[in-house]
């Protein structure tokens, strides 16, 4: 749907050709999809493929891009929980994507999805990925912590299969924390 199209995060190669991701409606109106595509240096849309949440409030958002080589890492938030504890959206997902030879199609490699990244009842949103090696990437971002100082920040190592390696909170007694 390209009346309703929000982009997020921006990804310039060294060709001048770009990632993009985002959020959008689907073609019926009625859902929020997260979305990535690739524009070509003259400005043509070369591909384009879109993740559909089929809960809770039927929402996906992508919200950063991290493109190696073929392989394009997009994180961003769905809102996985029904409209009466909606206080517990949204949640993180991580998708990996591979680009085909041609670059004009990828598959879903692989979607994951992180709940209570800091406890059960908590709102999670990232707000950055970077390749840290061949192995990891970082995720950061932060989490609402249902108190006077409303969040904490939270930084994680996931492997390329999207585990977690390690995650850790970052919080102060008297202050809020985003990353």
């Amino acid at each position: 749907n390209n009346d309703n199209v929000k982009v997020n995060d921006v990804q310039l190669l060294p060709n001048k050709s770009a990632y993009v991701c985002g959020t959008t409606k689907n073609a019926a109106g009625n859902k929020d999809v997260a979305f990535i595509a690739k524009i070509s240096a003259s400005g043509s849309k070369e591909l384009e493929k879109t993740l559909e949440s089929d809960d809770g409030e039927d929402f996906a958002e992508f919200q950063r891009i991290y493109a190696d080589g073929t392989n394009i890492w997009v994180v961003g938030i769905n809102k996985p929980n029904q409209s009466a504890v909606a206080a517990y959206n949204p949640d993180i997902i991580l998708c990996k994507y591979v680009e085909a030879a041609n670059g004009l199609s990828a598959t879903l490699g692989f979607q994951k999805g992180y709940a209570g990244i800091s406890g059960s009842t908590r709102a999670d949103e990232v707000t950055s990925i970077i390749k840290y090696s061949d192995t990891r990437f970082i995720i950061g971002g932060f989490t609402n912590t249902n108190s006077s100082n409303p969040y904490d920040a939270f930084i994680a190592s996931i492997d390329t299969s999207g585990n977690f390696a390690i995650k850790r909170k970052i919080s102060s007694q008297n202050l809020s924390e985003k990353i």
